[in-house]
């Protein structure tokens, strides 16, 4: 999809023959039951079709690197790369790397209502990036925000490439170690409220996807949930968060700052 979509807005930018035609003309394939991990991805969100190539265009770098290439057509007037085209290269890759510019120009081209959409994309509450899936990264020194790198996460690229999630390790980066417990549900006591907003918390942790995205709530309802668990040192905070993750089937990481 993203070859053809590319092409077409190549071709309706700069007016070549077929520019009347609409890449959003062009029928998505059809991923219904798919099993690979960008039909999964594509089907457990609920992607649109901007969504779609969006991840397609962060996908392509780490897998077909070559479909980018057509975005070093110079101009001929200036003797260098489109502006308008963004991206850039670094020194441990050859092919070009998109920005948020080449997904402004790629989605929108020259309609400036269209744009607001990538930008959207690339926000703290689009999916994508709530998913943590897709990354924004402002390079060194950088003023300019259409000017920022727009890549797979790490722990997506792992994803992307065996079908698997990455377990995180400890490190500089990841300053957090796994908490798990052996003990049950009826080990942990609680008075009344504490219990309740457990497990208003397991609720949304176990439905939060049927609410988002089934129910297409996102607009409606901030993303995540966000619990602050105080007290003193032996009251169950870390037990606490422990038997969430249990429950819910995710993981739980803690670290210690001083």
């Amino acid at each position: 999809m993203a070859p053809k979509v590319i092409g077409q807005a190549i071709k309706s930018y700069f007016l070549q023959e077929g520019h009347e035609a609409d890449w959003r003309e062009i029928a998505p394939p059809d991923l219904t039951g798919s099993e690979t991990p960008y039909g999964i991805t594509v089907n457990k969100l609920n992607l649109d079709i901007y969504e779609r190539v969006s991840l397609a265009l962060v996908l392509a770098p780490q897998f077909k690197p070559e479909v980018l290439d057509i975005f070093y057509g110079r101009n001929r007037l200036y003797d260098r790369m489109y502006t308008e085209f963004g991206g850039i290269t670094d020194k441990t890759h050859s092919g070009l790397l998109p920005t948020i510019q080449t997904l402004c120009f790629l989605l929108a081209g020259s309609r400036t209502d269209l744009k607001a959409k990538a930008f959207s994309i690339v926000s703290n509450s689009g999916k994508l990036v709530e998913a943590k899936l897709v990354r924004v990264e402002q390079q060194a020194g950088g003023t300019v925000y259409v000017g920022s790198l727009i890549s797979l996460t790490d722990t997506a690229v792992n994803y992307f490439v065996t079908g698997t999630a990455n377990d995180l390790k400890p490190s500089d980066s990841f300053p957090a170690h796994e908490i798990t417990t052996s003990l049950e549900r009826k080990d942990l006591i609680l008075n009344e409220q504490t219990k309740n907003q457990l497990e208003e918390i397991e609720l949304w942790i176990k439905h939060e996807d049927t609410l988002l995205n089934q129910w297409n709530l996102r607009r409606l309802l901030n993303a995540g949930y966000k619990a602050l668990f105080y007290g003193p040192p032996g009251t169950g905070k870390t037990l606490s968060a422990a038997m969430l993750g249990k429950c819910t089937g995710m993981k739980v990481f803690g670290s210690i700052f001083l």
